[in-house]
């Protein structure tokens, strides 16, 4: 994992993982896709570059789904699980397989699926964009997912998947400072701080643990107060 791997930033959870295409278990999978897409020609992860990572950012998502109760979580989550600030982002070894890969999906959705998903290319500071929905065809009786997009930004050198929007800008213009950079001849800015390990990482921010604990608060109060209750021999 390169120090500048991952698209570092204060994330609030933030996992990278190095992979290599010609493993064994990857060139499986790889197979696995091509069958699955009716013999696909070209190789589903040859625009895979050597790291792939997961993170979440803060944002006012968590303090909301923090006020809400226990028992009402899950309606909060199918209503407004779409904002989570999650993304994935892949480093991209090509960005014409990639571009191959991309049409190659879309064009197997439309054929087993057609006119269920609409694809709408959008800018960003002068970069572009998809957003995916689903078409009032594929939402039918299922109000939940009106809201439910998927967006991503795709260059040569990474593939970037969020549900949030305002994540995956704020990924653009990293990447946007990032080229700035290179462009200029100057090093990127080294990240505060540096993965620890050379094949998996993981850095959590402690604010994680402040919204764990507001999870867990009132299973956690009925479990102390079941606990003391059962001191009274009674």
């Amino acid at each position: 994992i390169a120090s500048h791997a991952g698209d570092p930033h204060n994330a609030l959870v933030h996992a990278i993982l190095a992979v290599n295409t010609k493993s064994e278990m990857l060139q499986r999978q790889s197979n696995f896709a091509r069958t699955m897409a009716g013999g696909l020609q070209l190789d589903p992860l040859g625009w895979l570059g050597q790291s792939v990572c997961v993170y979440m950012d803060d944002g006012p998502f968590w303090d909301e789904l923090a006020k809400v109760e226990a028992d009402q979580r899950e309606k909060f989550m199918e209503e407004q699980g779409w904002r989570m600030p999650l993304a994935v982002r892949a480093e991209v070894s090509s960005g014409l397989k990639l571009t191959a890969f991309l049409t190659a999906v879309c064009g197997f959705i439309e054929q087993v699926a057609p006119g269920m998903l609409s694809w709408e290319s959008l800018t960003y500071n002068d970069q572009p964009y998809v957003k995916i929905t689903p078409t009032e065809r594929a939402i039918g009786q299922t109000e939940e997912i009106r809201n439910l997009a998927v967006y991503y930004s795709a260059s040569g050198k990474s593939f970037t998947v969020s549900l949030n929007e305002d994540v995956l800008k704020r990924a653009i213009d990293r990447e946007i400072e990032r080229g700035k950079a290179d462009a200029s001849g100057q090093e990127s800015a080294p990240p505060a701080r540096g993965w620890i390990g050379s094949n998996l990482a993981l850095q959590v921010d402690q604010k994680v643990l402040q919204v764990l604990a507001t999870f867990g608060r009132s299973e956690y109060q009925t479990l102390m107060q079941t606990r003391a209750w059962s001191n009274l021999p009674i």
